[in-house]
């Protein structure tokens, strides 16, 4: 009779092959080997995750940073030719109505009022392709930095220096109104010209200067 109701009687809890398990415990706790896969392959499938994504954000910044330090460039090479084209030619030369100056290297002769619609807009027009991907490249960064990305594209506007910085808001923030205005100067041999270009150079500095504090505050 004893043996029998051995036999009979249910396996105490938490034996091995116990039907009073709960479904929802994990393997290891019936006893059973753990399998090899449930969380290592998360963790790994987390950690490529994690990899993918500071990839996608370092390609991103170095990209941006590429298309920056070419519009940097172009912009300084479009305010060089304007500066020799403007201090290239007489200013008795532009009294006449049919007033014209010569391109540097070229030799060509253009029209005076051709150049100074032409230089400006081009100017601007540099300086806004400039800032748009500026702005674009400040905020990937400031992504970059927060996940801990110390690697970056070497670049004047991105090294940490103070002759970097000084550079850097020169040529973005003050270099096209000087030009504007040196072009201003040399067209007040006709007024009407002047006046025009004043106006634009100040209309110009006025918005890159409320950029650069709106950049450079809190």
């Amino acid at each position: 009779m004893t043996e029998a109701a051995d036999r009979s009687a249910p396996p105490a809890p938490g034996r091995v092959g116990s039907p009073a398990r709960s479904a929802d415990r994990a393997p290891a706790d019936w006893g059973l080997p753990m399998p090899t896969t449930y969380k290592e392959e998360r963790l790994d499938v987390t950690t490529e995750s994690d990899d993918e994504r500071r990839k996608a954000i370092r390609d991103a910044v170095e990209k941006c940073a590429e298309t920056v330090n070419r519009g940097m460039l172009s912009l300084l090479a479009v305010a060089l030719f304007c500066l020799l084209t403007t201090f290239g030619g007489a200013d008795r030369s532009l009294v006449a109505s049919d007033a014209s100056i010569r391109l540097p290297f070229a030799e060509v002769p253009i029209s005076f009022v051709g150049f100074l619609v032409v230089a400006p807009l081009l100017l601007i027009v540099l300086t806004v392709y400039l800032h748009v991907f500026y702005g674009y490249w400040r905020e990937l960064d400031t992504i970059r930095l927060a996940q801990g990305l110390s690697e970056t594209y070497p670049t004047l506007f991105g090294i940490d220096r103070k002759i970097a910085h000084l550079l850097t808001a020169f040529i973005f923030y003050w270099l096209t109104p000087l030009v504007i205005a040196a072009i201003a100067w040399k067209a007040l041999a006709r007024y009407e010209w002047g006046l025009s270009l004043i106006l634009l150079t100040l209309f110009v500095t006025v918005g890159l200067v409320m950029l650069q504090a709106v950049r450079l505050g809190p």
